[in-house]
């Protein structure tokens, strides 16, 4: 089944070992209209010894072109910080604790 809308998925991911390896996912959402997700990045206060070169992300994919913003209160319009994220597209960015993401069709 093909996506509608527009899916996060937030996990931790390894690049040190060359390209990211998704791991240990936190939490999945899709979202069938433009919104901001109801579930934030988590506070992991782990040291990066701890996270074994990993780094908290958040995996978009969209499937209408859209313009995404993340942070603790995003806006994804346009007065607000965000890039633009093309249709079928899969974008990995990385997000701190407390995160959420917004979007809205481009």
């Amino acid at each position: 089944m093909a996506l509608s809308g527009f899916h996060v998925c937030c996990a931790l991911v390894n690049i040190q070992h060359g390209p990211g390896l998704m791991g240990a996912v936190q939490w999945g959402e899709t979202l069938s209209s433009a919104g901001t997700t109801t579930n934030t990045a988590p506070n992991l206060n782990l040291s990066p010894t701890a996270l074994n070169g990993g780094f908290l992300n958040f995996e978009l994919r969209s499937s209408v072109d859209a313009f995404v913003a993340i942070g603790p209160t995003p806006n994804a319009g346009s007065g607000g910080a965000r890039f633009y994220l093309p249709a079928n597209e899969t974008r990995n960015v990385f997000c701190g604790g407390g995160d959420r993401v917004a979007w809205i069709a481009a």
